[in-house]
């Protein structure tokens, strides 16, 4: 199964208006199952950092098929084993990456940054809460 646009432009929408909500400018990242972009969004004034940090989120959820708040216990700063590698490149294990199911398949990941991590986690869990 692959992630269609139609389904992308709906988890956008959805991550927009909770960022609204929350008063935060992030940017939104999705990509499909073979780690192809289809849909980016940076809301006027989010840092530069976040395009690429929405980015590196959802890559590395897809890479390790699994959300990234699950992993940043790892990155903890002064405690975490991995604190080094918060982010490096396209790999973040920051919360905020999530994986996109549909009938229970992954087909795809979504990234926001721009908030703090339990914000960038709001956003994403509200964005793709219809997928099942």
């Amino acid at each position: 199964m692959a992630l269609n646009l139609k389904k992308a432009e709906s988890i956008l929408k959805k991550a927009v208006l909770k960022s609204e909500e929350l008063n935060l400018n992030v940017a939104i990242a999705i990509f499909d199952s073979e780690n192809d972009l289809v849909l980016f969004q940076k809301m006027d004034n989010t840092p530069d950092l976040c395009v690429k940090l929405s980015q590196a989120k959802a890559l590395t959820a897809l890479k390790l098929m699994n959300d990234t708040d699950k992993f940043s216990y790892l990155v903890t700063k002064n405690t975490g084993i991995l604190s080094g590698i918060r982010y490096e490149g396209s790999i973040s294990l920051i919360g905020g990456g999530k994986i996109i199911l549909e009938n229970g398949l992954a087909v795809g990941a979504l990234g926001i940054s721009g908030g703090t991590e339990e914000q960038d986690v709001e956003v994403a869990a509200f964005a793709i809460s219809d997928c099942v």
